[in-house]
């Protein structure tokens, strides 16, 4: 077969129906290394677009693992192509790359872009560096491939032509090329994987020839400055040197296909090794051509949907659930006042709010309190019907008035004389045990009892003596 045998034979075949042949001369006899190297600036493209380069950043995928990154993606293309992309092999790599698709809230359009950028990127490269142009059967297949993946997929408004993806492409990168430090970091991180193919003192070189093939743009939106004019000059007659002299070589025989040779499986693959190590972890969801026969929908924008009625908190303007929003004169869930004991318990006693003595405050720097002190009756104090707050009566003891003492509708506290006995001492006169009485430097005013809520009674303070 001459050097352009099968270019003549791709002619007169019908890209519609012939278009995984074709595929196969392109990628592996005719251009394999010129298509290698567009679809590698296609990756770098694909890193121009911030909301890209920030998920690709995040997963740190190519940080910790770069080499194995870019063979994986090459290998799956690879594999979905290799015995038909209809064919069970091809259907379950499809599956494979929709599983790890899933984990991710991607939107549809920069799906789009990045189907675009594996059309029309090795089309350029081949078109500007190749050792011939791609024929019109040869760019029609490269459009029906990449429209055949989408749909597998599960990518809307996928283009049919590869008039469509080319001006699809360039109108996504005039919107959404920007720089962002993801982008340099992402970038930085495949330009270090590219340089590693080379030896140690060609590296540096490697990486400037890498960059010299960049238009200024994408070199704008990645953090890089534009290469000397002398070195993009240099670069771009080494390709054309390089395509010369493979214009001079026999073609490729039939028996020597050249596949790929991925540095991170040098002993092969299957495809259970490409992709991250939790993608295993992850069901396989049926492609969007073999759905149920309920007809629920499937593909990647799905694979991790919510259960039916489930709303997600950002799709909410407020950023809440709906359900704890507040309507009005309603209280929300959280502000209802909840039971601070068990249903069965006595409910806490509390003091009627009109038995509290009108003007009295908080003195002497007794804390303030929410509530009156509830009295409970201790174990050795007798039961007695009169309700809280009810004044004693005649019948029974009390103790001494002070001369300032309160009005008879309210309350008086029991007073003591100055030398009274230490706290917690029983009195014969009818005082119930449990009564602290207070051993306080005595005062003018009388002094409410503050605190917090407690089984043993207030302690009593008593009134300073009046003078005479």
């Amino acid at each position: 077969m001459g050097r352009y045998g099968r270019l003549a034979r791709m002619r007169q075949m019908d890209p519609q129906r012939d278009f995984e042949q074709i595929y196969r001369w392109i990628t592996q006899y005719e251009f394999p290394r010129d298509y290698l190297h567009g679809t590698s600036v296609a990756f770098l493209r694909d890193y121009g677009v911030p909301r890209i380069s920030r998920l690709l950043d995040r997963t740190q995928e190519f940080e910790r693992a770069g080499q194995k990154r870019y063979d994986d993606t090459v290998l799956i293309a690879y594999e979905m192509v290799r015995d038909g992309m209809d064919s069970e092999h091809g259907r379950a790599a499809a599956r494979h790359l929709n599983r790890i698709h899933g984990r991710y809230r991607i939107p549809n359009e920069d799906f789009l872009y990045v189907l675009a950028t594996t059309v029309v990127g090795p089309k350029r490269w081949i078109d500007r560096f190749g050792w011939r142009p791609l024929c019109a059967q040869e760019t029609e297949t490269l459009a029906l491939v990449g429209r055949r993946m989408g749909e597998m997929m599960g990518i809307s408004h996928v283009p049919a032509t590869y008039a469509e993806f080319e001006r699809m492409h360039d109108a996504y990168e005039r919107e959404m090329f920007a720089y962002d430090p993801a982008n340099r970091r992402v970038a930085a991180a495949t330009l270090r994987v590219m340089a590693a193919w080379y030896p140690a003192p060609l590296r540096r070189i490697a990486v400037r020839a890498s960059l010299a093939v960049l238009d200024e743009p994408l070199l704008r939106a990645l953090g890089f400055r534009p290469q000397p004019a002398w070195v993009r000059g240099l670069v771009h007659r080494a390709f054309r040197l390089r395509a010369a002299c493979v214009r001079l070589l026999p073609a490729r025989p039939e028996r020597f296909p050249r596949g790929p040779k991925p540095r991170t499986y040098p002993f092969g693959w299957t495809l259970d090794d490409l992709g991250p190590h939790w993608a295993q972890s992850r069901p396989l969801k049926p492609l969007r051509d073999e759905r149920p026969a309920d007809g629920t929908p499937t593909g990647p924008e799905v694979l991790d949907a919510e259960p039916p009625g489930a709303e997600r908190l950002d799709e909410h303007p407020s950023g809440t659930d709906p359900s704890r929003r507040k309507s009005p004169g309603q209280n929300p869930p959280e502000a209802r006042p909840l039971a601070t004991h068990p249903p069965s318990a006595e409910p806490p006693i509390q003091e009627p709010r009109d038995a509290e003595p009108p003007g009295d405050g908080p003195q002497d720097g007794q804390p303030p309190s929410a509530e009156p002190p509830v009295t409970r009756p201790s174990a050795a104090e007798p039961p007695t019907d009169r309700p809280p707050g009810a004044q004693p009566s005649s019948a029974e003891p009390s103790a001494q008035e002070p001369p300032d003492a309160e009005p008879p509708d309210a309350q008086p506290p029991v007073a003591d004389p100055p030398d009274a006995d230490p706290p917690c001492v029983e009195h014969p006169g009818g005082q119930p045990p449990g009564v602290e009485l207070s051993a306080r430097k005595p005062s003018g005013r009388r002094r409410r009892q503050g605190g917090s809520r407690s089984s043993a009674a207030p302690a009593v303070r008593a009134p300073r003596e009046e003078n005479p």
